[in-house]
């Protein structure tokens, strides 16, 4: 529930060069954002004491997650209409992690409350390296107009791992390098469609 404020930028240019093909290039900024925090958080642990076994120990107090970014990305790509119910579109995106993802630091400073007892007023600074690389997204996708009201999408995404095994860590998001896209649209009108989509 950390909260920050800050600011992004994104900018593209899209380039028709025939009337069936497009052509684009973006780039999204790292972001600026201030540290993130939170007051009156929860900090859970267990305390490990010889002879008294394990004590789950639970604190109140207020988190800073100092410098906490999102990378910026550049990125470029096509739509091809081969034939008139036919789009293959392609994109290719560099996502610049090794700027942002070094280290991730935090910082709790425990609350003077009685229900923290010994813990009361002790800040724990945290720093979990990171370390991470850069990393090159492909991805392809094709729709096919099947009748006026079906439409059928295929897609196929691969990237490279930019976590290194050595700093593995569960508190962030696994990245999937390769995954397989199906879908379908189905339009109930001029205005209004459903669609739905599967993700292997």
């Amino acid at each position: 529930e950390a909260r920050a404020y800050g600011y992004g930028g994104k900018i593209g240019v899209l380039y028709t060069p025939a009337k069936d093909l497009s052509l684009g290039l973006t780039y999204h900024t790292q972001s600026v954002l201030g540290d993130m925090t939170t007051k009156g958080g929860e900090l859970s642990f267990q305390l490990n004491i010889p002879g008294l076994g394990r004590m789950p120990q639970t604190l109140n107090g207020d988190f800073r997650i100092r410098n906490f970014q999102w990378p910026a990305m550049l990125g470029a790509g096509f739509a091809w209409h081969p034939a008139p119910r036919w789009m293959i579109a392609g994109d290719v995106r560099a996502i610049f992690w090794k700027n942002v993802m070094k280290d991730f630091s935090m910082s709790f400073v425990a609350s003077d409350a009685a229900a923290n007892g010994p813990f009361a007023g002790q800040n724990l600074e945290a720093v979990l390296f990171q370390d991470w690389k850069d990393q090159a997204v492909i991805m392809l996708g094709a729709a096919c107009e099947v009748t006026d009201r079906l439409t059928a999408r295929f897609g196929f995404n691969t990237s490279n791992n930019p976590v290194p095994d050595n700093y593995l860590n569960c508190l962030f998001p696994a990245i999937v390098k390769t995954h397989l896209t199906a879908g379908f649209g189905w339009k109930l009108n001029a205005r209004s469609s459903a669609d739905a989509s599967f993700t292997y």
